[in-house]
């Protein structure tokens, strides 16, 4: 398990050498497994790896539902879960609060997440990191395969 545990971090430290941001919210499910180990498919509802680039610091955002998942598999520092009927985007918000600068996976988020994005945020705050993400996922080890 440390052996993984180390891979998952690892996957996170290379991503943020790769960024000069504050901030990066991975929503796509197959990313977000990536970096964590944790698959989820959370349908309408909203699923975020949080990472300060600054710290290295992880959380995962996720339906409170998947919460069992999350304790088995996510190698993350911090949960998140959410009920439905809550604001999701208040915890990306408050846990965000210091960041200036967002990455996000810009093929993948929705207009209306966007929307969200810009109740705190300028589009000029907001950068797309899928570019990096993909260029990561494009080399893989024997357990991607």
């Amino acid at each position: 398990m440390l052996e993984m545990t180390q891979k998952y971090k690892e996957r996170v430290e290379k991503l943020t050498s790769m960024l000069d941001l504050d901030m990066v919210v991975i929503t796509e499910p197959t990313n977000v497994f990536y970096f964590t180990g944790c698959h989820i498919e959370p349908h309408e509802r909203v699923l975020a790896l949080l990472i300060n680039l600054k710290t290295n610091d992880t959380a995962l955002m996720f339906p409170a539902l998947d919460q069992e998942v999350v304790n088995d598999t996510a190698t993350v520092d911090n949960h998140l879960p959410y009920n439905d009927g809550e604001d999701a985007f208040r915890l990306i918000f408050e846990h965000a609060i210091d960041a200036e600068s967002l990455g996000i996976e810009g093929g993948h988020v929705t207009y209306n997440r966007y929307q969200r994005l810009l109740e705190n945020y300028t589009a000029d705050q907001i950068h797309s990191v899928e570019a990096q993400i993909n260029q990561l996922r494009g080399k893989k080890d024997d357990d991607d395969r």
